[in-house]
């Protein structure tokens, strides 16, 4: 598995990000009626730099031109720390809502609507405020049904999380006379 260059993750921002979770019944162009289709819910982000030159450059050339996925978490995000060592409470769960538990406090908010979170190498966002009960369990609302069931006591990684991306648009980059660099490109989480 490889990862994003090193060299270049403080310099990345996040241009956009796209959730996209189009569930709404289209019309059939064929049938005369309208017909529901499913969508696998996507979250593609689109990735800017600024103008790069020497090594760093070359990174980016290097990560361009390979065709495997990598693993990415949010450019800039700091997540937050000290809230106990939060595991999934019970396996077989998939959809927007994961149990959990394990959790530092009981009785009290413990993350707030919006964060980024990991649970099972697949990255996500809050929808809703993480309030745990008195056994320190709480019930995490997710924004992109989580595809890949957990085991039981799974860590969920709320600092640092990290996801598997494809880059999903064509990898180009341009070069001034100077020879630096510029290119920006589109990722999109995958699932395996």
């Amino acid at each position: 598995m490889i990862t994003y260059p090193a060299s270049l993750v403080g310099k990345t921002k996040l241009d956009t990000y796209n959730f996209d979770a189009n569930d709404n019944p289209l019309f059939g162009k064929y049938s005369n009626r309208f017909q529901n289709v499913e969508y696998q819910p996507v979250l593609s982000i689109t990735l800017g730099l600024p103008p790069l030159s020497g090594d760093e450059a070359l990174d980016l050339v290097a990560f361009l031109v390979q065709r495997d996925n990598f693993m990415l978490g949010p450019p800039g995000y700091v997540g937050p720390t000290g809230l106990g060592n939060a595991l999934v409470r019970g396996a077989d769960q998939a959809g927007t809502s994961i149990n959990t538990d394990n959790w530092t406090d009981a009785n009290t908010q413990v993350m707030r609507s919006a964060l980024w979170i990991e649970i099972n190498g697949q990255i996500n966002i809050l929808t809703a405020p993480v309030i745990t009960d008195g056994s320190r369990r709480a019930s995490l609302n997710l924004a992109i049904p989580q595809m890949i069931s957990p085991p039981d006591n799974q860590p969920i990684n709320y600092s640092t999380p990290q996801g598997l991306w494809r880059v999903t648009t064509e990898r180009r980059w341009s070069i001034d006379e100077i020879m630096t660099y510029r290119t920006s490109f589109q990722i999109t989480q995958i699932f395996t």
